[in-house]
């Protein structure tokens, strides 16, 4: 048992970087293998990959217990989400994190962005202190998530299509591209690579809960505002 002080504020880091460094980071983690349907998985480290309109993420009680998540987008998933939340989130979670899904017409995809959104009001509702990167601006991109608990730590990569090049998220002009949202807990700190990212280079990202403008975020990747 991990004594803690009542006065600590405990942030969590999440912290953006290049495929190979994410590969060296799981291989002691617990994978969330969700197959065709949906997984949950309760440790001290886990990881997943391959995120794309799936939603995927974690629910964190900092220093004590963390369960990470990967939801397929269909309409089962959608109906059963919550009480699967209700059932297996049986700690005091505080922080969390959501990534993934993709705002598309395609009829196939039609449940990605209703479940990302009754997943991130069901964590709202609980009192998470909530970051959120998603859904994915591009049609042709795929985010890989691992937490550490004992770190308190998110490691995230994202890979996309440019032009017919496989890029991952390098910059910050490179994250507002790469998500139509991205909300920044208090609780939590942003990298990208070694870069801390703060509340002066992107204020938009930072306001939790609300709206994002997509061209200020561009502008603040751009010209690193």
């Amino acid at each position: 048992m991990i004594s803690m002080n009542n006065q600590v504020s405990f942030k969590s880091r999440i912290q953006f970087v290049p495929f190979a460094k994410f590969a060296d980071t799981i291989h002691d983690a617990a994978k969330i293998d969700f197959g065709n349907c949906y997984k949950f998985v309760k440790e001290d480290k886990f990881f997943s990959t391959e995120v794309r309109t799936c939603t995927g993420g974690g629910f964190v009680e900092p220093l004590k217990n963390a369960m990470g998540f990967h939801i397929l987008d269909s309409e089962y998933n959608n109906i059963a989400v919550i009480p699967w939340f209700e059932r297996f989130v049986n700690f005091n979670a505080e922080n969390g994190l959501l990534i993934g899904a993709k705002d598309l017409p395609d009829e196939v995809y039609k449940y990605s962005m209703p479940n990302l959104k009754k997943i991130k009001k069901y964590m709202l509702s609980k009192k998470i202190n909530l970051s959120v990167f998603g859904p994915h601006a591009l049609r042709k991109s795929q985010s890989h998530f691992h937490f550490s608990l004992p770190d308190d730590t998110w490691t995230l990569c994202t890979q996309y299509y440019e032009n017919n090049n496989l890029k991952e998220i390098s910059s910050l002009k490179d994250l507002v591209f790469c998500f139509k949202n991205i909300s920044i807990s208090p609780k939590d700190t942003l990298f990208i690579g070694d870069k801390e990212i703060t509340p002066k280079d992107c204020p938009s990202i930072f306001n939790v809960g609300k709206k994002r403008n997509n061209i200020l975020n561009f502008l603040c990747g751009f010209f690193n505002l």
